[in-house]
């Protein structure tokens, strides 16, 4: 169980694959014109290129509502998160698919923490004129077995 609480924290923080950079370049933000935009460009840059200041500073609102009990609201707050995690605890986030209706987008993914089974996650954003103003998640171990044959991803 405390496994379970340890990834649903992480996850709901957007947990990235690579270690962010001490000192990010200083690049532009491109301004996406979807809801399905937004949460893209912020899942690729925080979640698989590592620019974690980056695209949290870009897509990411500084009054950012947490719905996770375990996570404190506000943009800063996840920032701060994000910076104390050693580069060896970043797990490998891998894509399934962004399903996004009006201002709300869910991804859908798998999370694998070093030494810890797999894990799924769904992550939903409310986007707020071009940036990320809410979070809620769900996060299930992906046991190694199934009653069923049908994969989660």
């Amino acid at each position: 169980m405390r496994n379970i609480i340890t990834g649903a924290l992480l996850a709901c923080a957007a947990i990235a694959a690579t270690p962010a950079a001490a000192a990010e370049p200083s690049q532009p933000c491109t301004t996406p014109s979807t809801t399905e935009a937004v949460v893209r460009i912020f899942f690729d840059e925080v979640f698989i290129q590592g620019k974690i200041r980056h695209g949290f500073e870009c897509y990411v609102r500084e009054d950012y509502i947490q719905h996770n009990p375990l996570a404190a609201d506000g943009r800063d707050a996840v920032l701060k998160f994000f910076e104390s995690i050693p580069a060896d605890k970043l797990p490998k986030v891998t894509l399934a698919r962004i399903i996004a209706q009006g201002d709300l987008a869910a991804v859908h993914y798998k999370t694998e923490f070093p030494g810890q089974p797999p894990m799924a996650v769904v992550d939903i954003f409310r986007v707020d004129h071009g940036k990320i103003a809410e979070h809620w998640d769900v996060v299930q171990p992906i046991p190694p077995t199934s009653a069923n044959p049908h994969p989660m991803f």
